[in-house]
Parts: C-alpha cells; sequence; structure tokens
C-alpha cells in the first residue's frame, strides 16, 4: 500500500527557531538544530536521577517510621492505625508528586526542548512523564524486593541495636 503524506505538520505556536528557505518548498520555515535538542535532553536523565534520589530518601524516612511503630511499646490496634495512615499518606504523596509536580517538570523540561510539532511534542512528553511515574510508582516495590527482602533481618537488628547479624 502506497503510504499517505497528507499535508505537512504545522509548527507549534510555542517554537521558537531559526527562519530558513526550505530546499524542498522554496518558502521560509522555522527550523531548530538538532544538536541544540540533543544537548538540552541530556539534562533530562539527571533530572530523573534527582528524583530517584530524593524518592529515594522518602522512602527510607517511611521505612524507619515503620520500623520504629512496629518496635513501639503501642497496643497492635494503635500500631495497625499508625501504618496505615502511613501507607495512606505516601499514597497521596504519590499522587500529589505523580501530578502536582513531576508532570510540571516534564511540561517544562518539554518545553524548553523546544519540539517543532504537536506530535513530537506529544510523544516526548509521553516519554518523560513514564520515566517520571514509573520511578514514583515502582520506586517501593524495588527497594522492597532489593532491600527489605534480602536485608530486612540486618535492618531490624540495627534497629534493635543488635551486634549480631548471623
Amino acid at each position: 500500500p502506497a503510504l499517505s503524506m497528507g499535508a505537512p505538520e504545522r509548527a507549534r505556536a510555542d517554537f521558537v527557531g531559526d527562519r530558513v528557505l526550505s530546499r524542498v518548498t522554496g518558502t521560509d520555515e522555522l527550523r531548530y538544530p538538532s544538536w541544540k535538542r540533543a544537548l538540552k535532553l541530556c539534562v533530562t536523565v539527571p533530572v530523573v536521577g534527582a528524583q530517584l534520589l530524593a524518592l529515594s530518601a522518602l522512602v527510607a524516612g517511611l521505612y524507619a517510621a515503620w520500623i520504629a511503630i512496629h518496635l513501639s511499646s503501642h497496643y497492635r490496634a494503635v500500631k495497625t492505625l499508625l501504618v496505615s495512615l502511613l501507607s495512606l499518606g505516601w499514597g497521596c504523596a504519590v499522587e500529589i508528586l505523580n501530578f502536582g509536580v513531576f508532570l510540571r517538570v516534564a511540561l517544562v523540561l518539554n518545553r524548553w526542548e523546544n519540539y517543532r510539532t504537536d506530535r513530537e511534542f506529544e510523544r516526548a512528553l509521553v516519554v518523560k512523564a513514564a520515566a517520571f511515574f514509573l520511578v514514583d510508582g515502582f520506586l517501593w516495590y524495588f527497594l522492597l524486593a532489593f532491600l527489605h527482602i534480602p536485608f530486612g533481618d540486618r535492618l531490624w537488628a540495627l534497629a534493635l541495636n543488635r551486634a549480631d547479624f548471623d
């Protein structure tokens, strides 16, 4: 089947570029050097890394609070209530961080990267949002799988100030 080319996509209203004469159509069009965008894309990786570190510190604090609740002398019902409130707080924080912070950061980065068409802009935004949401939504499970399960006994021993880890 033949490819249908249709009308060329227009530049986004927010797109900023240099006016150049198109060799194909002979008309003026806006262009943005791809090397500039590639350099700007390199900023996204450290931003996601900073998000990973900040959320890891937050989850470590939640884990420490969970341990403190379990080691406390409160009745079981009070411990259950405190752990439930901790879980509820984390669940709310995930939603607030995803849609109040990380989606906005992804939008700011995307606008700064200066995509020419709406299609390019939306595609890049989906990739960034997915990266942010993946870290935010699944970090707890990765830490559980790679920290708590293999080293849980040692963490409990540290919490109880015991030196015998065997």
